[in-house]
């Protein structure tokens, strides 16, 4: 039972974290907490006057909108979140993550920058600052961002598959990129059908270097011993 009163402001702020869960599925059981969670939020904005200017309700009226499929709705309680406190790490992880998803690279590094700046030790946050850079076009700073998530949480092998990816189609590194996409399947890595993909994708790329290597070596041996030929040439004119 809820108490409607300005002492409650926590409880209420505590119901809603205990029914939003991010990792919940449809099911009936959940969209009841759904709807428990969205039933304390209208109480809370309702009875207490100063809800509007809790950080933490703001929290997790934006989880709970983003739980509904809402994202617009939760873009604007992550920013009121950050307007009442423009360091909280979480407002700033989902924005920077919200940011991600819609390609804006610009604004998602700088959310997540402040983001890692409270939890330098998420892996997870390392990864979306990678993927921002990607984007915005510096895969040396990508891979950087990644190396770091990898350090951090070495049972996650996702940065790993990402790395050789960014080595084999931004930077031609080829051959690091094999080695580490043959580590990522080696380790048992999720996404198997796609690092298979990315190294017969490796493997057909090195191939064709290496022809087009031997072609280009085939040519200049020719145009040498052509010269060779013409030069011979012009000492058989002279000595006649």
């Amino acid at each position: 039972r809820i108490r409607i009163n300005s002492y409650d402001l926590e409880a209420h702020a505590d119901l809603i974290r205990a029914k939003v869960d991010q990792d919940y599925l449809s099911t009936e059981s959940d969209v009841t907490l759904q709807v428990r969670a969205q039933f304390a939020l209208e109480l809370a904005h309702r009875f207490i006057p100063q809800a509007e200017e809790h950080t933490s309700l703001k929290i997790q009226e934006a989880r709970l909108m983003t739980a509904i499929d809402s994202p617009f709705e939760a873009k604007q309680a992550w920013v009121q979140a950050l307007q009442l406190s423009p360091d909280h790490p979480v407002a700033n992880a989902a924005l920077g993550l919200t940011a991600l998803s819609q390609h804006d690279f610009s604004e998602a590094e700088t959310r997540i920058l402040r983001a890692i700046e409270a939890s330098p030790q998420s892996a997870t946050l390392h990864v979306a600052l990678g993927r921002a850079r990607l984007g915005l076009g510096h895969p040396m700073k990508a891979i950087e961002a990644l190396e770091k998530a990898l350090k951090i949480n070495p049972e996650n092998l996702d940065p790993m598959l990402e790395l050789a990816w960014i080595q084999a189609n931004s930077l031609s590194e080829f051959t690091e990129a094999l080695e580490r996409v043959q580590l990522y399947r080696k380790r048992g890595g999720m996404h198997q059908e796609q690092a298979e993909t990315l190294e017969a994708v490796i493997v057909k790329e090195q191939q064709r270097q290496t022809a087009e290597a031997h072609r280009r070596a085939r040519a200049l041996e020719r145009a040498r011993q052509r010269e060779a030929q013409a030069q011979q040439a012009q000492l058989n004119t002279l000595t006649l």
